[in-house]
């Protein structure tokens, strides 16, 4: 066992790594926003450092302090000294290594003599969130789990008081979701500390100490309510029904990612792996006849944010996805309680070996899925060359997969192109916006939308004084003959040259040549 205890930390580094080869191996790794941030991060770098670039005529800054703003900010960094695909696979990697690494600090704070539970990490990496693309919120994940671990390790110094600060406030600018989370964990954990220590009567209660212990909040606090009150207004908030939550749960449903139908069966075998953990730690302490101890508060934790799932909409104002996020940190906390338990380790070893191997199925599945993407994203991408730097590219995506919704984007990514399909523009939340009369949604047709898009080109140019230079066409078939396909290939015809076929032909090039 000496020998196991010497070796288990350079495995787990292993399988960190391991768990990293998908995004090392693919030179794309794509996901349903990250062509978006990656492209409007390029954008960002010529708006900022290079006036003449034209961007400014499209888009402008959004000034207001947005809880969006984390991953944008890294890839603007990366994105300005290294090849697009390398910005973003930073990125990427940066919340894949920072996961199970952040998970196992906190068992090891906690509970270190469970460190084989550490393991249990390792299949919240690969999310429903992770390939939209959500990479602001999945790295809050990490950012608030290492928040958690930093407040048991924060002193009563002034820098230390600095530092949690700051990183209160880099919470904040990944997600406000799980700002607002961590705040309440923290109030909690507070309010139970403080109770002990009056009932100890090891602390004194001054208004001095008071506003010191809240003093680090403020920053944070302030922008959240300047965030809320300029959002608060919205449409009607959307609640899914009872149904579809209950079935999210049995079958682990935010481990479920590009196929469910060939995924649903390991995620549901790693719930069962988890419940029936749980069943043995119940029957444990029921045995043992153990009472409630500091540890359980995860639970309760866990159980607080469940009721929140069945309660809250999972669509309200302009932030979407809720349920999904929710039950996700209900996950998250409900196999970090199990995992501060004290039962014997074979039975953290066993469970965290099954949870380990079910998941690396899972990986593999992935892997097969997002080489084919990533194949697609190279595809689409060869067209770079054959687009002039400056001009504008209206795309045409005649593709029925949705992971192919923002594949255009990455044509924008590296050079400075003005990609008309820039939907994170359109949104209250992110860097830039268009400006008036730029927006093409509706203004140019269904052309975001619609496998078979209509277009309304003059009209969208007579009303944004805007000339678009280029369209480029994805997964078109012959076989599409309906009207708007036919108006479509009217226009290219009169007004337009095919410059660039792709191998497969998957990808196609139309340059402006007449007005």
């Amino acid at each position: 066992m000496s020998l196991l205890k010497k070796i288990e930390p350079y495995f787990f580094f292993l399988l960190v790594f391991i768990y990293a080869l998908p995004v090392l191996l693919l030179h794309f790794f794509p996901t349903i926003d990250g062509p978006a941030h990656l492209y409007n991060s390029n954008l960002l770098n010529h708006y900022f450092f290079s006036p003449s670039s034209g961007v400014d005529n499209y888009f402008s800054f959004n000034a207001e302090p947005e809880p969006n703003w984390l991953g944008h900010i890294l890839l603007c960094l990366f994105n300005s000294f290294l090849p697009s695909y390398l910005a973003e696979k930073i990125v990427i990697l940066l919340y894949v290594f920072s996961m199970p690494i952040a998970f196992r600090a906190l068992i090891k704070k906690l509970a270190p003599e469970n460190i084989y539970a550490s393991y249990f990490g390792f299949p919240l990496i690969y999310t429903l969130l992770f390939y939209l693309g959500f990479y602001n919120f999945c790295l809050s994940i990490s950012l608030l789990l290492f928040m958690i671990y930093y407040r048991y390790e924060r002193t009563k110094t002034v820098w230390s008081k600095i530092n949690f600060t700051l990183l209160l406030l880099l919470l904040y600018f990944a997600h406000l979701f799980s700002f607002l989370l961590f705040i309440a964990i923290d109030l909690y954990f507070y309010c139970i500390d403080f109770k002990k220590s009056r009932k100890e009567e090891t602390t004194h209660f001054t208004f001095k100490a008071v506003l010191l212990s809240i003093l680090p909040y403020l920053p944070g606090i302030l922008l959240t309510i300047n965030f809320l009150i300029k959002k608060s207004e919205g449409g009607k908030a959307i609640f899914l029904p009872a149904s579809t939550l209950v079935n999210w749960i049995k079958e682990a449903a935010p481990f479920i990612t590009l196929n469910h139908d060939k995924e649903y069966l390991y995620t549901t075998s790693l719930n069962v792996v988890w419940i029936l953990l749980f069943v043995y730690v119940l029957f444990t302490r029921l045995r043992r006849k153990e009472k409630l101890n500091v540890q359980d508060n995860w639970l309760l934790i866990a159980l607080v944010i469940l009721a929140a799932y069945f309660i809250l909409p999972d669509d309200a104002a302009s932030g979407g996805y809720i349920s999904l996020r929710i039950v996700l940190y209900f996950f998250v906390f409900f196999i970090f309680w199990l995992s501060l338990q004290s039962i014997h380790k074979l039975f953290y070893i066993i469970a965290a070996s099954i949870s380990v191997i079910l998941s690396m199925v899972l990986l593999n599945k992935h892997y097969e899925d997002s080489k084919v993407l990533s194949a697609d994203a190279n595809e689409m991408y060869s067209a770079v060359n054959f687009i002039e730097e400056g001009n504008s590219v209206l795309p045409l995506n005649y593709s029925s997969n949705w992971m192919h919704a923002n594949f255009s984007n990455y044509l924008g990514s590296e050079k400075n192109i003005i990609v008309l399909d820039n939907y994170e523009a359109a949104k209250p939340h992110f860097p830039l916006k268009w400006k008036e009369n730029k927006c093409p949604y509706n203004v140019a047709g269904d052309f975001a939308n619609s496998n078979s898009p209509c277009l309304t080109l003059q009209n969208y140019e007579t009303v944004s004084n805007v000339r678009v230079d280029y369209i480029t066409r994805w997964c078109y078939s012959r076989a599409n003959n309906d009207s708007c396909t036919i108006e479509v290939n009217s226009l290219l015809a009169e007004k337009f040259e095919k410059v660039y076929s792709s191998p497969s032909q998957k990808m196609e090039v139309f340059k402006r040549i007449k007005d």
